[in-house]
């Protein structure tokens, strides 16, 4: 007859969310759903023949974790996450779990892997290259970490991954929290140029249309175009706010207005065309928050993020729009900063 292995064993093995106590997982399946409004999310009481029910009750309750209330969200075919499972003090030293940790939620899907290692090249400040030194996640897999990372970005929290063979230490993904900084407001308005820098100008007094190209820009243009090639008619327009932080270039907020033909599916039957307000940091290095993230940087980074935060709330009152972050959340006026 086989031993069961302890729980700590099976959880070790599987990607984990960890939550505070200030998170739950009904925060957990609302983010979810703000990607994929189909996602099914099941009770304790559910049927065990839906949503692999009967499989988490033998991941998680078979190995004696004492879980009073264990909810299933399904993600895919193949993929589902099951919680809220609280934490004790056995079992998180067992994981190597930090000490503001009160719950986890389990993931459980297929692992889908790079046939080769990360590039040398290939570096993220989030640390998947280090995390995943034999292959990065990829497809299904991918996917769900993906998600994950961006949930606990948003809840400012982590992810404790599976134990990998030959892995010592507990191996922790701490989300880059700063990362989804840019805002998308979508709206059934079109707004004109004139009036967009009328109400922008309100919260950011130096908001200008971009300078115009001049007409040696034009020519050189025309000529690298192919043979037939006519150029594309612009269908958007944008303002742009300088940025100046402790008295150095920060480079610019911008604001880019244009018609948006794929919505986010949480607002797919809501209007038949939409107009998408992205709003964006352009940094002065664009491109360094793959990189390694400095105190300066990152301090430069919060300052935009709240002149971007003071642009969206313009644009959701002027358009009457509905916002969203980088990873794809629902943002509310009132959690802007």
């Amino acid at each position: 007859m086989s031993t069961a292995l302890p729980p700590t064993i099976e959880l070790a093995q599987s990607h984990l969310l960890l939550l505070d106590a200030q998170s739950g997982f009904s925060d957990v399946v609302a983010l979810a759903g703000n990607r994929d409004p189909r996602l099914s999310f099941d009770g304790p009481r559910a049927d065990p023949d839906r949503h692999g029910r009967a499989d988490v009750e033998t991941l998680v309750l078979g190995r004696g974790l004492g879980v009073l209330d264990l909810w299933t969200a399904r993600l895919s075919r193949y993929s589902f996450l099951a919680g809220p499972i609280a934490v004790d003090a056995a079992m998180a030293q067992a994981l190597g779990l930090p000490e503001w940790v009160e719950k986890l939620v389990v993931l459980s899907g297929p692992r889908q892997r790079e046939s080769e290692p990360p590039p040398d090249w290939f570096r993220d400040v989030e640390g998947r290259a280090e995390l995943f030194p034999h292959g990065l996640p990829e497809q299904e897999e991918g996917r769900n970490l993906d998600l994950l990372a961006a949930i606990a970005r948003r809840l400012q929290t982590a992810l404790r991954l599976a134990d990998e063979p030959g892995s010592a230490a507990a191996r922790l993904l701490v989300p880059d929290y700063g990362r989804a900084h840019d805002i998308t407001v979508y709206s059934a308005l079109w707004l004109s140029p004139e009036l967009l820098l009328e109400r922008v100008r309100a919260v950011e007094p130096g908001a200008e249309f971009p300078a115009e190209i001049s007409a040696a820009a034009q020519a050189r243009a025309r000529e690298l175009m192919a043979p037939g090639d006519e150029g594309v008619i612009p269908d958007g327009y944008a303002v742009e706010v300088p940025l100046s932080f402790n008295g150095q270039d920060a480079g610019e907020v911008e604001l880019g207005v244009y018609v948006e033909e794929a919505p986010p599916e949480l607002l797919a039957d809501r209007a038949e065309a939409f107009v998408g307000y992205q709003i964006r940091w352009i940094d002065p290095e664009f491109g360094s928050e793959h990189q390694s993230l400095g105190e300066e940087f990152q301090a430069m980074r919060v300052f935009a993020s709240e002149r971007i935060d003071r642009l969206a709330g313009a644009v959701i009152r002027a358009a009457n729009g509905v916002a969203f972050d980088s990873d794809g959340f629902l943002v509310a006026e009132h959690q802007l900063g």
